[in-house]
C-alpha cells in the first residue's frame, strides 16, 4: 500500500520481486488496503472505504478490467486469508454488542457470510493451513493474546500454539511449522506442529530472531514458504538488531 502525501489516501500497488517498476492497482479516491493474494496469483482481495465501512472488493491481479464487490455490510471489515482451494476468504468483522473483532466466513461469490469464530476479546490474523485442513488464528479471550488452530471447516475443537503470549500466525509450506510474533512484536517464535486426522500436537516451539515491524496495518511480515526467508515492514534505522539469512535453518533447530 502507498499512502497519498498530498490526499491522505491509500492505494494498492504490486512490486515483483525482482524490483521492476511496481504497478499501480487501485485508482479510487478512497482508503483502500489489506490486500489478500488468491492462492492462484490471479486475484486481489481488499478493503475500501468507498462507502464510508470498509467494505471488501476484489480485482485482477494484473490490472484488467474494474474491481468487483465482493461483500458489502455496515461494519469494517478485514480480509485475512484465502483458503487454498480459492473457495472461502476469512475476515474481521466488528461485533455489533461488543465491538471487539470476531472471525467471519464468507463462500466466495455462492453465499451468505456467516461467523465462524466469536467469543470473548478479538480475534484476528487468521491463516489457513497449506491443505486447508486447519485455521491458525491469535485471540485474546484470556485477557492475552495467543495463537491457536482449529479444524476447518467443522471446529469442533481447539489447540494451543503459543503459551507466553503470541499473535499474527503463519504457516511454513509443508504445515509441519507456524510462526508467531510475540505479544509485543519484538520476538519472531517458531512452533513444530504434528496433525493428524483428529489431533494437533505441538512437538516443539523456538525463539529465532527480535525485530521491531510496523504494526496496525495488517500483517507486517511474511515468510517464504520453506520457511527460510522473513520479509518485514520495519522503519530504517529502528531495528533492535540486525536481521540474518540463515541457511538450512530447519536442521539447525532440531539439533
Amino acid at each position: 500500500m502507498i499512502t497519498d502525501a498530498t490526499t491522505g489516501n491509500t492505494d494498492i500497488w504490486i512490486e515483483e520481486i525482482d524490483g521492476e517498476r511496481p504497478q499501480r492497482l487501485t485508482f479510487d479516491s478512497t482508503h483502500e488496503g489489506n490486500p489478500t493474494w488468491f492462492p492462484d496469483g490471479s486475484r486481489l482481495v481488499f478493503n475500501s472505504t468507498r462507502k464510508g465501512v470498509r467494505d471488501l472488493l476484489w480485482k485482477a491481479a494484473n490490472g484488467s478490467g474494474a474491481s468487483s464487490v465482493l461483500l458489502e455490510s455496515g461494519a469494517n471489515k478485514y480480509p485475512q486469508d484465502i483458503s487454498p482451494d480459492g473457495r472461502y476468504l476469512i475476515y474481521t468483522d466488528t461485533n455489533s454488542s461488543s465491538g471487539d473483532y470476531d472471525l467471519w466466513l464468507v463462500p466466495i461469490g455462492d453465499g451468505p457470510a456467516r461467523p465462524f469464530i466469536a467469543a470473548e476479546g478479538n480475534q484476528a490474523f487468521a491463516q489457513f493451513s497449506p491443505d486447508g485442513r486447519w485455521l491458525a488464528y491469535d485471540s485474546d479471550e484470556t485477557g492475552r493474546a495467543e495463537v491457536y488452530v482449529t479444524p476447518f471447516p467443522k471446529r469442533d475443537s481447539k489447540w494451543q500454539v503459543s503459551q507466553q503470549g503470541g499473535m499474527m500466525p503463519k504457516w511454513r509450506g509443508d504445515g509441519r511449522e507456524i510462526f508467531y510474533l510475540s505479544q509485543d512484536h519484538r520476538t519472531v517464535l517458531a512452533a513444530e506442529v504434528s496433525p493428524t486426522e483428529e489431533s494437533f500436537r505441538v512437538t516443539r516451539t523456538s525463539t529465532l530472531f527480535t525485530t521491531r515491524p510496523i504494526t496496525g496495518m495488517g500483517y507486517p511480515y511474511d515468510v517464504s514458504a520453506d520457511g527460510e526467508r522473513f520479509l518485514f515492514v520495519t522503519t530504517l534505522g529502528e531495528a533492535s538488531s540486525p536481521l540474518t539469512l540463515v541457511t538450512n535453518s530447519i536442521a539447525e533447530r532440531k539439533k
